[in-house]
């Protein structure tokens, strides 16, 4: 029998959601720098004529939502509860 993802204990969801969410926006991102349409957005992100701290923030709202679709979507689609997402960010920002 197959074991429910809520039936996992929480420092294994926390793992799979990391590296879940890290592996869709690594491929998000690449697809953002190959697929025209998502370029448009994405090329603002790499305008800056010289880097700093705030250049990494520097995007058109629909790449954020684009990014933020793909950090949180495929654990929500895979019915990894809210509890466990909601948990993890809470314990990243004392990090």
């Amino acid at each position: 029998a197959e074991m429910c993802i809520r039936d996992r204990p929480w420092w294994l969801q926390a793992v799979e959601v990391i590296v879940l969410s890290d592996l869709c926006v690594y491929w998000g991102h690449r697809l953002q720098h190959r697929v025209d349409f998502l370029w448009r957005f994405h090329a603002i992100h790499h305008s800056a004529e010289h880097l700093d701290w705030l250049a990494a923030h520097r995007e058109h709202p629909l790449d954020t939502v684009y990014t933020a679709t793909m950090i949180n979507m495929p654990a929500l689609a895979l019915g990894f509860p809210m509890e466990t997402l909601v948990g993890l960010v809470l314990s990243l920002i004392h990090i």
